[in-house]
Order: C-alpha cells, then structure tokens, then sequence
C-alpha cells in the first residue's frame, strides 16, 4: 500500500516484462502485467495509462509478441512521463531504481550462469548508476532519505559501483559478478519489507 514501495515494486515488474517478454512465457507474462496494473494503481497513475495496461493484457490473450514489447516500451515511457508532468520526482525516481535493479540483478544472475568475460561487461553501466545514486540522495522528500529501504539502496548502490570501478574494470570476474547479485537482491529484500 505504500506508493514509494510500490513504484519501486513496478519498476521492477516493468523490467521483468521485458524479460519474460523475451523468453514468451506467457502466464508468467500475465502475472506480471497483473502487477504492474496493481502497483500502477497504488502509485495513483492516471487512468490513461491504466487503460494502457489493460491493453498489455489483451495483447497477452492474443500472443502478440512484437506489439507486446512496443506497448510495454509504450507503457513504460507513458508512466515515466506522467510522473514527470504532475512532479512527482520521487516516485519518478524510485520507478527508475526498481527497474534499473531489477534488470541488472537478472542480467548479472544470467552472465553468472553462462559466464563469459566479454558478456561480463555488459554490466558496467556506471553512468546510470552515479546518476541513479544521486537522483536517490536529492530526492525531495527528505524524510524517505531515512527509510531503511533507502538507506538499504544507497548503500548497495555503493557497493555495486565499488565493483565496476575495480581494477578488472570491465574483466569482471565471476565473484564481482556474484557481489552485484547480493547487493541487487538487498535492495529488493529491502523494499519487500
């Protein structure tokens, strides 16, 4: 029921559509978009972009894999600019962060089961990470900044860049590879909390 929780939690879901997209899993797809229609909700998302949910669902009923990944692209960006327009930066940011961790957690988990030290690099999205960091630290709500699922985040967060700033660099081995995946699921736990 907690909206900042919540866009995290659809974030993290909007990432995951686009893997499960990929592998065309289709009841994993519609429990996913079921999600992300919820956590919509609690987040107060227009109906708009409700409608445009509603039409992911369809889309599933129908196996319409290609217009699935336009409308969930469609979707994503729907959300993303209308959290911007009514300003509400700090959901807008925390949408950014549970997707953001969410993909990386299963790309790391996907790089270290198939290990490869040139897939290994696909990781190193520092830019991303020190903007991610500081949109965190300059969110307007000050008091979200001693939530523990906050304090929790900026913490990992900090121990992921540790990581892809070592001296491996982009040569990452499979135990760096293990830290992201630790440090990416304690952000999840800690918002699950």
């Amino acid at each position: 029921t907690d909206p900042y929780k919540a866009a995290f939690a659809l974030g993290a879901r909007t990432a995951d559509g686009i893997f499960v997209i990929k592998g065309r899993n289709k009841s994993k797809l519609k429990k996913t978009a079921a999600e992300m229609i919820e956590y919509s909700k609690i987040t107060g998302l227009s109906e708009e972009i409700l409608k445009l949910a509603d039409e992911l669902q369809m889309l599933i009923d129908q196996d319409k894999w290609k217009e699935l990944e336009v409308t969930l692209d469609k979707y994503k960006q729907d959300v993303v600019f209308s959290l911007y327009e009514v300003g509400e930066f700090d959901i807008f940011i925390l949408l950014q962060l549970g997707g953001w961790v969410e993909g990386l957690n299963r790309t790391a988990y996907l790089i270290y089961n198939n290990y490869d030290v040139e897939k290994a690099a696909l990781i190193n999205e520092l830019g991303i990470l020190n903007q991610l960091i500081y949109n965190v630290q300059k969110m307007p709500n000050k008091e979200l900044l001693s939530e523990p699922y906050i304090v929790e985040s900026l913490k990992q967060l900090n121990a992921i860049k540790s990581v892809l700033i070592s001296e491996n660099k982009e040569d990452y081995t499979l135990e760096q590879i293990q830290e992201i995946i630790d440090a990416s699921a304690s952000i999840k736990k800690a918002f699950m909390n």
